[in-house]
């Protein structure tokens, strides 16, 4: 309970910031639209493209109603789908396209920074080590120079991906790959660039793990004869995991 509660706290103190620092956005949630009148327009335009598309069945979902006579216009940028599915149930009761996009603005800081928090706590099992590396991420330079470009803020699956990976790693299961795969669908599908990049790391991640796994491993005679007595062991359990033995 009391972790929960820290939890809670953490959340409610990267909401009060991300207001702060996207202020006076949220005085004007409906009648004013992030950074500027580029990218973020086209951005609105698709998720409302997208949304229409998918309450008509994906009718011409590719063929969106603009740059005449080209075809396929969708696909002339990042797509987003997955921030269209968070988009749409927003949508239904705000009733407000821009209010909508803003809101998925502010979620993009909120949502980086708690992912970044649990997976630091994870690490360094210092919530305040965690708190300030959520801040550090959520609100960086780089992410503060792509106000304009909602996919790329839109990066809070990346660290849980990386939680899941560690997870597995330390207790090998299902459940934990299953959130590997999950989360990096979804960072894929919310910007193409991260999954990406993503698959890169988690790559170089499997890698070294991997490495390390094999190590631990191939232990002595003496270690194998321990862990067939002591069979609550996670050396053990990752054993029958990953080969049924």
């Amino acid at each position: 309970m009391r972790r929960e509660k820290n939890i809670g706290r953490v959340l409610f103190l990267y909401v009060v910031l991300a207001i702060i620092m996207t202020l006076p956005l949220s005085f004007h949630l409906k009648d004013s639209i992030a950074s500027d009148l580029g990218d973020p327009l086209y951005s609105v335009w698709v998720l409302d493209w997208e949304i229409h598309s998918l309450k008509r069945g994906f009718q011409d979902f590719w063929n969106g109603n603009i740059f005449h006579p080209h075809t396929q216009t969708l696909l002339y940028a990042d797509y987003f789908p997955a921030l269209v599915l968070l988009a749409f149930p927003l949508l239904a009761v705000t009733k407000h396209l821009i209010l909508t996009y803003n809101l998925l603005f502010l979620l993009s800081f909120i949502l980086s920074a708690l992912t970044m928090y649990l997976l630091m706590r994870h690490l360094s099992r210092s919530s305040t080590a965690a708190f300030i590396a959520g801040l550090v991420f959520a609100f960086c330079p780089y992410r503060m120079a792509h106000l304009s470009h909602l996919e790329l803020l839109f990066s809070p699956w990346i660290p849980i991906c990386f939680l899941f990976l560690l997870r597995f790693f330390d207790r090998p299961s299902f459940v934990n790959l299953a959130g590997i795969g999950f989360f990096y669908i979804l960072q894929a599908l919310s910007c193409a660039y991260y999954g990406v990049y993503s698959l890169l790391f988690i790559g170089l991640f499997i890698v070294y793990f991997s490495y390390r796994f094999i190590r631990l491993f191939c232990g002595s005679e003496g270690d194998i004869k321990w862990l067939r007595k002591d069979r609550s062991h996670a050396r053990y359990r990752a054993l029958s995991v990953c080969f049924g033995s």
